[in-house]
């Protein structure tokens, strides 16, 4: 189903016209029509990165959004990835103990879930941040 989603949204941003120009609109629009909580999670966190730097507050809230969505779902591997798109943004807005804590958690989680990559992305990032 994720993949179906995506599919949908890479279609509409290449082949519908006006959603080139505004991807973040046609993001909104497929989340306002979504009802499935793992699609809007993962629509949120793709709505948030196109945002995070044109727009970081919107973006917060976004994924602020889908974290209670993971919450409610008890989505464990969504939440970590929600967790570390919220941690970029506290780094982008200069806010490094916040982005840290949030580091840490999506680093805890990803390797709970069995996930080097994305465990090993978060440390690098952390090392990144406390080289600031």
């Amino acid at each position: 189903m994720k993949f179906a989603f995506i599919f949908l949204a890479i279609s509409l941003y290449f082949f519908v016209p006006g959603f080139t120009q505004q991807p973040a609109d046609s993001l909104k629009l497929l989340l306002s029509k979504t009802v499935q909580d793992s699609s809007k999670i993962d629509l949120s966190i793709e709505l948030s990165t196109t945002l995070k730097y044109s727009d970081p507050d919107d973006a917060m809230k976004f994924l602020q959004e889908a974290f209670l969505l993971c919450e409610k779902s008890e989505d464990t591997y969504r939440k970590a990835e929600v967790i570390y798109e919220i941690g970029t943004i506290y780094d982008l807005k200069g806010e490094l103990p916040s982005a840290i804590k949030q580091f840490t958690m999506a680093s805890d989680l990803f390797k709970s879930s069995n996930d080097s990559y994305r465990f090993a992305e978060s440390e690098n990032y952390l090392g990144r941040i406390y080289e600031k």
